[in-house]
């Protein structure tokens, strides 16, 4: 998708004939490396975000599907998570544990 859009090539600083990663790169890399590199990377870019201004660093929310916004600026809403970072990553990595578990016969 990414190579088709000049906006992201730009935003990336790619040439429109130079050659983007493979999809997948992302997905092998974070296998060779622990979890907590990938915690850290994330908790750094949201800190330098909130930083520049550019979130407010009370919530974040991650998602992967592709879906079309149907919202004006008239109607947004400030939303507060239930619990801190810490806590929800802690929940997250014990269900994570669990998933991992061979699973009895």
């Amino acid at each position: 998708h990414s190579s088709m859009r000049l906006d992201i090539l730009y935003f990336l600083g790619y040439d429109i004939d130079e050659e983007l990663p493979w999809h997948s790169t992302i997905s092998r890399t974070r296998q060779l490396y622990p979890e907590t590199v990938f915690e850290d990377v994330f908790t750094r870019v949201l800190a330098m975000c909130v930083e520049k201004g550019m979130v407010s660093g009370h919530t974040q929310a991650i998602d992967s599907a592709p879906v079309k916004a149907n919202a004006s600026m008239e109607t947004l809403e400030l939303k507060v998570p239930k619990e801190d970072l810490e806590a929800h990553l802690h929940q997250i990595r014990h269900i994570s544990a669990m998933d991992k578990e061979p699973a009895g016969i």
